[in-house]
This record gives C-alpha cells, structure tokens and sequence, in this order.
C-alpha cells in the first residue's frame, strides 16, 4: 500500500513554506486528496512531482548552475548512477545521515569521500527539492573547490578544482597520478556502503572525469623521493572520461582490481605504457592503505 503524506511532511522535505505546497496543490502541480482534515499526497504521486518539477536538475547542471566553471580551470570529478531507478526516492531529510555514514574515511579519521571533512575547511550545505549540496572554497593553498551533490533519485556527483592549479602548486598544468589514483579508489569503496545502506542491490555506472586534461603532464605527486614528471601529455580535447559498471556489493579486493583497470585506462590518455601492471597494483594498494577499515 502507497505511503501518504501530509501538505506539512511535504513542506519539510522539499523545505519550503506550507504556503507553498498548498500552492502546487492549488494549480494542478502536486496531485492530492482532499479529506475532511485536509489534503493526502501519495508517495508515487510526491514522486512524480520531483522528477517532473523544473527545479529537478542534473548534478552536473547544479555545479554548472553555481558558475564555478569560471572561476576554476579544471575538475577531477566522480559519477554515480544507479543502472535502473530506485524503487522509491530517498527522503531528502534522510540523505546528510546516510552520507555521513557511509563515507569514505582516511586514517586520521577524517572522512575522505564523497566530500572532503578538514576541521580548517568551513562547510556550506544546500537543502535542495532534489537532493543535498555540499561545497567548499578553500584558501589556504591558493583557491580550491570541493563540491558534492546527493539527489534522491540516487545519483552522486563529486567534484574538486585540481589542487595542481592552486597559486602555491609546483605542479602547475599538470594531473596528479597519486592524487588521481586516490579519488578512483575512495568513490569505489564508497559504491557499496551507500548503495547497501539504501538498499539498492541493482548495478552503479561509476565514472572518474578530468574535464579539461588537454596539454597537461601525468606527473607522480609525491612526498617519498620518487617524483617524476613531463614526458607524459594528455592530447585530448575532450573530457577523460573513465567508466565501469559496478556491482553495488563490490568488496575491497574487487575495489583494488578495478581501480587498477581504471588507472590503467587514465595511463593510455597521456600515452604512459611503461608503467607495469605490477606497479600500478602497487599505487592502488598503497592508496588502500590510507582508509580506515
């Protein structure tokens, strides 16, 4: 039997005045039931309301939307989709919850995915009709972007400026393999915990993006004495753009396999094969050992 709500539980899902419900009621926009004490609106009917509103957006049209693409020369970004749609939408008052505890957390017990948690970083939150935004502008080492998106219908957008931009980067122009790999491994350790948590038990298209990677270097950012760079540049116009099919109950060491074939795949665009397989693995695991089990 279909769940129903009040004009009121409305209100505070889509956090807007009762006015304003009663107003969609009113036009034709939210279908409902009229009973003696007052109006019912049927879970289907909720829904159909937020797919078809025009607030409804894309996360990607939400970072477009906020104009950050001009302000910051590129993007290191995650995707999550679920391959069929949810039986029911997440109710938005649920959504901060289930992010908090499914996140992804490295071994200082800072959560590392899908949004950043530094105890410096002041963080900014959007209740949306659709879902939650998350951002942070960050000063300390030049301006950096962390963004995140959660909507209802199940779908995750990530993203952060690249850190290799920054004014005090000696990095300038270039991708972070490191830093990259990273970011692939988090989001795939991610995919289950969130997935489960909402009960979803269908397949996730993930993807891992750099939006504008053309004349960049591939360059191994790190702290440990083997820095290499130059030698290794993307050619491509186009976003890269690195896609699986994920099995919402992937394990760890599924995550490591597949991170590795994802590393593999961001190595063909900048023309880097002599990077072994063996190392590869290596970088991924090492990325491993930095989250907290």
């Amino acid at each position: 039997m279909d769940n129903f709500y009040t004009p009121e539980e409305i209100a505070k899902l889509l956090k807007v005045h009762l006015q304003t419900v009663l107003t969609y009621i009113k036009d034709g926009k939210l279908k409902a039931v009229k009973l003696d004490k007052g109006y019912r609106i049927s879970e289907a009917d909720f829904k159909r309301f937020v797919e078809g509103s025009q607030a409804v957006k894309t996360p990607e049209e939400y970072l477009t939307q906020m104009g950050y693409h001009k302000k910051y020369k590129a993007f290191r970004k995650t995707s999550m989709k679920p391959s069929s749609p949810l039986a029911n939408l997440i109710p938005n008052k649920d959504l901060e919850s289930l992010l908090e505890g499914s996140s992804v957390k490295n071994r200082q017990g800072y959560r590392a995915f899908p949004f950043p948690s530094l105890s410096l970083m002041a963080e900014n939150e959007k209740r949306l009709p659709d879902g939650i935004l998350l951002e942070k502008e960050v000063a300390f080492a030049g301006n950096m972007l962390f963004f995140a998106f959660v909507s209802n219908r199940g779908e995750i957008l990530t993203a952060e400026s690249l850190w290799e931009d920054a004014e005090s980067s000696d990095f300038q122009n270039s991708i972070g393999l490191i830093t990259s790999i990273g970011i692939i491994y988090r989001g795939l350790l991610f995919i289950p915990r969130y997935y489960s948590a909402i009960k979803y038990t269908g397949s996730v298209n993930y993807a891992f993006i750099i939006d504008k990677p053309a004349g960049r270097s591939l360059v191994m950012d790190s702290n440990r004495g083997r820095l290499w760079r130059g030698g290794y540049i993307a050619t491509t116009e186009d976003p890269i753009i690195i896609e699986r099919e994920i099995n919402a109950s992937m394990s760890k060491e599924e995550a490591i396999n597949t991170a590795s074939e994802m590393v593999k795949d961001l190595l063909w665009y900048f023309k880097c094969d002599d990077i072994g397989d063996p190392v590869i693995r290596n970088l991924v695991e090492e990325a491993a050992e930095n989250i907290q089990e």
